[in-house]
């Protein structure tokens, strides 16, 4: 069962001055971060271009966007399955970008009142957005792909889950978690701290390419 938000993006917004004579304008970044949904089909490379290529349409007026975060996060559908894969759950996280220094992240990571936890990378992958395009366009030529091991404990431990690009970006925030958690859950009561570093590799894989297929190699 995944847990999609639509995006988090930076975009700048162009302050027209109030005197027309002046040619001059004055550039705000505005960080827009979208409302969690809950949807229950897998999410393959082709679904995840499509929410791309809506985003753009969507933010075109805003051309070029610096930089754009879209994820779902996949959870164990029961209490076995969580088990088996030691209170884990599984992000995919996608970033484009206009400047290809700032990918691959330099760090993905939860943070809550004491400190950050920084998330275990599973595998990832560059591309580029579909030349001449309005992917391309408006949300840049650079895509980077990842998934990452999530501890389930965190998205009720945590406040938000946030990036450090590779450059000219720190602290995005890209998942605020709310105070209950995630609904639908029927383990939310047994939520608990991974017993190991890493999930069985089996109960994992397994995980990954029902909710995620076409995301990872075997």
């Amino acid at each position: 069962m995944p847990l999609t938000v639509a995006l988090s993006i930076i975009f700048l917004s162009f302050l027209s001055p109030l005197n027309d004579s002046s040619l001059a304008t004055d550039q705000k970044e505005v960080h827009l971060v979208d409302s969690a949904t809950w949807h229950t089909n897998p999410v393959s490379p082709s679904s995840m271009n499509q929410r791309v290529e809506e985003t753009a349409k969507e933010y075109k007026q805003y051309a070029p966007i610096p930089r754009l975060a879209l994820y779902d996060i996949a959870f164990p559908k029961n209490t076995k399955e969580f088990e088996e894969i030691d209170g884990y759950s599984v992000l995919l996280l996608v970033v484009i970008t206009q400047d290809s220094s700032e990918i691959p992240p330099k760090r993905v990571f939860a943070r809550n009142e004491e400190k950050d936890i920084s998330l275990t990378l599973i595998s990832s992958a560059f591309s580029k957005t579909p030349k001449g395009s309005l992917m391309e366009r408006v949300l840049g030529p650079n895509r980077w792909e990842g998934l990452y091991l999530l501890p389930t404990h965190l998205i009720v431990d945590s406040k938000e889950l946030l990036i450090d690009f590779a450059a000219h970006r720190k602290d995005f925030v890209f998942a605020p978690f709310s105070e209950d958690g995630p609904p639908r859950l029927d383990y939310l009561s047994i939520i608990r701290k991974p017993m190991k570093d890493n999930p069985p590799s089996n109960a994992l894989i397994k995980l990954i390419e029902r909710e995620f297929p076409g995301f990872i190699q075997k």
